[in-house]
């Protein structure tokens, strides 16, 4: 499995070339992949470190009480901490990205579509249960 600073960036430069300044210091994997989802957005690269001995009580027990490291290259220090302590109303819309109001019509109602697959997939277990249940009583 090749190291991840081994890759080479847009610019030809390997991470190992870049000087990585720490943007903050995380509670976990999670909230570090959504930084690095938002970082993406900007193509932004990220690196995570576990701090002190996370790694191995991560795999032991699943998590790590010490958190996540999350470094940015220096030259992208600014824009990525601006971004990260942005509100969500200063953030910009997923729906201006789209070149037409149609096109943003689309995806919500997709959107709206998973959301109810995703509704009807745990409640109609649950239904089922209930209606089976009562026709045995």
């Amino acid at each position: 499995m090749p190291n991840e600073l081994d890759t080479r960036m847009d610019d030809g430069k390997t991470a190992k070339d870049m000087n990585w300044v720490l943007l903050r210091n995380v509670s976990d994997d999670g909230e570090a992949d959504l930084i690095e989802a938002l970082l993406g957005t900007e193509g932004i690269p990220m690196v995570r470190k576990n701090k002190k001995n996370g790694e191995f009580v991560k795999l032991y027990m699943g998590v790590s009480r010490f958190g996540v490291d999350v470094f940015v290259p220096e030259e992208h220090l600014e824009l990525a901490e601006a971004m990260v302590s942005a509100k969500p109303e200063e953030l910009p819309d997923q729906a201006a990205d789209f070149d037409s109001e149609k096109e943003a019509q689309r995806f919500d109602m997709k959107k709206r579509g998973v959301a109810w697959a995703i509704l009807l997939y745990i409640l109609l277990p649950i239904i089922a249960a209930v209606l089976i249940s009562n026709l045995f009583k």
